[in-house]
């Protein structure tokens, strides 16, 4: 547990772009400590400060945000991870649009590029993506799917955003401080 939290901050403090372990005797085994960010234990029920830090930073209801994380920790592998991105791309805003990269949802998903692969989630059309249930399924499916690609959180990351080639450093370091905040958060209620 140390050992993510240090990483969690030297990620953040580094802009994401590489990190430093201070703990010697863990340079052996750097892989070990980079699935340790993405390795979320799942509670058995959620938490009522997550609800709280949803409902504090979005429009949601309590009942509608406590629905979604139930349905994220039900249904998510990281399911940390995607609560971050998830407020870092649109706040928890289930209807969220942007209209110069025609981007949908809690995930700000690019239909037009996931739409055949996306069906298997019942998004047969773009205003599907505005289904939270869907939109999430489809968040979960993207960033596995670049993660088992790279291999590597960062890049992951970078190609969810779709911005492979810009600095990605303050999309990288708000989400990795939000999963750090909600394992914090979830270990103060364990």
């Amino acid at each position: 547990m140390r050992m993510f939290l240090i990483l969690i901050i030297m990620i953040s403090f580094s802009g994401c772009n590489e990190f430093k372990l201070e703990d010697p005797s863990a340079e052996a085994n750097v892989q070990e400590i980079k699935e340790t960010v993405i390795v979320e234990p799942k509670p058995e029920t959620v938490s009522t400060d997550l609800v709280d830090w949803i409902y504090s930073k979005s429009i949601l209801p309590k009942s509608t945000a406590k629905e979604i994380s139930e349905f994220i920790y039900e249904n998510c592998k990281y399911p940390h991870l995607i609560h971050g991105i998830i407020m870092r791309e649109s706040n928890f805003k289930i209807f969220f649009y942007r209209k110069d990269t025609k981007v949908y949802g809690l995930g700000q998903i690019t239909y037009d590029i996931w739409k055949d692969e996306i069906k298997q989630f019942g998004v047969n059309e773009a205003r599907d993506l505005y289904d939270w249930k869907k939109n999430i399924l489809v968040i979960n499916y993207i960033f596995n799917k670049y993660y088992e690609e790279t291999g590597d959180l960062r890049e992951a990351l970078k190609k969810y955003v779709g911005e492979v080639n810009s600095d990605m450093s303050k999309y990288c370091t708000d989400i990795l401080a939000y999963v750090g905040y909600l394992y914090v958060l979830e270990m103060n209620n364990s």
